[in-house]
């Protein structure tokens, strides 16, 4: 089970489905397995931007084998030009996918992993929270992510294996996760 959450605020959750049996970190999102994910864009806090009138929202799924967690991420954009088109800043100031998962179940520990939609902006990182206390991960256990534009959205495949979550004790796995 996973719980999805704004800001620690549960607003959903959603069953992990199993991984196909060939994932291709591409960002390509064609494995048969994220047709039948669980995909969800109830996001509150930044839901969308207004453009014209229109929400454009965001969504993502996870599915997972008995080595690696895969989370897909469909951020909708109708002006894929003015996208690309965008001067390079840093990671923090630019189109970027941001997802933190708490596999203790618990707000307090969690990775944290940032992917900018182009790598002038700098490069994929992950962080880690234990207790509370948020740092650049020192291990930096290897984890893949690709990225895929398409004519109205860009498209992002991230692969994390489990060995990346080493900070979470084998006693403090949850089978509910919380994902923010």
């Amino acid at each position: 089970m996973l719980a999805v959450m704004t800001a620690w605020s549960l607003i959903a959750t959603a069953d992990v489905k199993p991984a196909s049996a060939e994932m291709t970190t591409d960002g390509r999102l064609d494995e048969p397995c994220w047709a039948s994910a669980d995909w969800n864009g109830e996001f509150r806090e930044l839901a969308g931007r207004q453009k014209g009138g229109e929400i454009i929202q965001t969504s993502f799924a996870i599915v997972a084998d008995a080595r690696a967690v895969y989370v897909g991420v469909r951020c909708r954009e109708p002006a894929m030009d003015a996208v690309r088109a965008l001067p390079p800043n840093n990671l923090w100031n630019c189109d970027c996918v941001e997802i933190f998962l708490a596999p203790s179940g618990r707000s307090f520990s969690f990775y944290h992993f940032a992917v900018p939609y182009d790598s002038r902006n700098g490069t994929a990182t992950r962080f880690l929270s234990e207790g509370g206390n948020i740092t650049p991960d020192p291990y930096g256990p290897p984890w893949k992510m690709a990225r895929q534009d398409g004519t109205d959205e860009w498209t992002v495949e991230i692969e994390i294996p489990l060995s990346a979550f080493y900070m979470t004790r084998n006693d403090e796995w949850s089978t509910t996760w919380l994902v923010n």
